[in-house]
């Protein structure tokens, strides 16, 4: 009988350990990426890291999410999201030793965006000022004041937005009026140099890859590839 109840101990001690090891090693490997989180996202006010998949040298995904990112002088990204796909690892000690995939997705604020236009313009002391940028779902609308002897004119613009080099967002004027008129295309390239780069990510810490950019109600998502270079020597942006 004794017998029979150690084992039954010790089949307990087994499964309770069992358990807990799936949980704790998960724990374990969270820990050790949220470490990394700023490493890898740049310096934010938050970080949340989620990890699905764990084996016990490899991770299907990790998400690492910051929130207000530091993305240059006065951008902030207010979320963003760089996805690591079959993620290797060695445990002890812990270092990631090689991954399969990485994308990226981020959120700037209509608010955001304007704060950084408005720095831009101010550092560049060009004949323009109080840019107002509107987003809405596939449409961008950049409003300035120009400065002619003295003379502040209202200039407003509709235009599109393309990609440049993979780590940049430029605007393109389309329409133009200036006090409110129609007129030629007088403006628009002084306009355009005067906010371009609209967002420019070369100082994240992962190197991004713009694939997709679009203007949604309130805000700008861009979206593409990104390599770690603390993990991958080269960026492979074929799909």
């Amino acid at each position: 009988m004794m017998r029979w109840f150690v084992v039954l101990c010790i089949s307990a001690c087994c499964v309770a350990l069992s358990g807990c090891g799936d949980g704790g090693n998960e724990a374990a490997v969270r820990q050790e990426m949220e470490q990394r989180a700023q490493e890898f996202i740049g310096p934010a006010d938050q970080y949340r890291v989620q990890v699905a998949g764990l084996t016990s040298d490899a991770v299907k995904s990790v998400h690492f999410t910051g929130y207000s990112v530091q993305a240059g002088p006065k951008l902030i990204i207010d979320s963003l999201t760089v996805t690591l796909a079959d993620v290797r690892f060695q445990r002890a000690p812990f270092a990631v030793k090689g991954l399969g995939r990485s994308t990226f997705s981020g959120r700037i604020s209509e608010a955001s965006l304007n704060d950084a236009v408005r720095y831009q313009a101010r550092a560049a002391g060009n004949q323009f000022s109080n840019f107002r940028i509107t987003l809405r779902r596939d449409m961008v609308a950049v409003a300035a004041s120009y400065t002619v002897y003295g003379v502040k004119i209202p200039v407003e613009t509709t235009g599109m937005l393309h990609i440049s080099d993979g780590i940049r967002v430029m605007y393109e004027p389309k329409t133009l009026k200036v006090g409110g008129i129609g007129v030629p295309n007088l403006v628009q390239g002084m306009l355009a140099s005067a906010v371009n780069p609209l967002v420019d990510l070369s100082a994240l810490r992962c190197v991004p890859h713009i694939d997709r950019v679009r203007s949604d109600t309130g805000a700008l998502i861009v979206e593409g590839m990104a390599r770690l270079p603390q993990i991958q020597p080269a960026l492979n942006v074929s799909r």
